[in-house]
């Protein structure tokens, strides 16, 4: 299986310490680097060797989706899953017109986000509501 770089846009501690655990134990994935932010995540992103971005939609400042819309146009080949706690097409429905490859519910996190982000990896889609 390659090894699949994660970057991780999350405000909130717990749920991003959670996700670098969980990067942390699966075969095929390694966190790349994190942010609390947006902007902080516009500026790291490039450095990091990540192949895949992992972003809430809440953020502090700019939201998932604007930065998602930015990454994607300085980054064309940039693979984007975008989470959230909002349940609803209609954001599911947001992230793909921001170029995101993909969305997963937080409630949903334990069963399809390691599946969603292998698909978006290998250049699939992967959109639950």
């Amino acid at each position: 299986m390659p090894l699949y770089r994660v970057f991780i846009v999350e405000d909130h501690p717990i749920v991003l310490e959670s996700l670098v655990e969980l990067f942390e134990f699966e075969d095929g994935f390694e966190t790349a680097g994190t942010a609390a932010s947006a902007e902080e995540a516009l500026d790291a992103f490039a450095t990091s060797g990540a192949h895949l971005l992992v972003t809430d939609i809440s953020l502090p400042g700019m939201s998932g989706l604007e930065m998602t819309r930015e990454l994607c146009r300085r980054n064309p080949d940039v693979r984007v899953l975008v989470l959230s706690g909002h349940q609803g097409n209609i954001y599911s429905v947001q992230a793909r017109e921001a170029g995101a490859c993909g969305f997963v519910t937080k409630t949903a996190i334990v069963t399809d986000l390691i599946p969603a982000l292998t698909r978006i990896a290998e250049g699939g889609h992967a959109f639950a509501s």
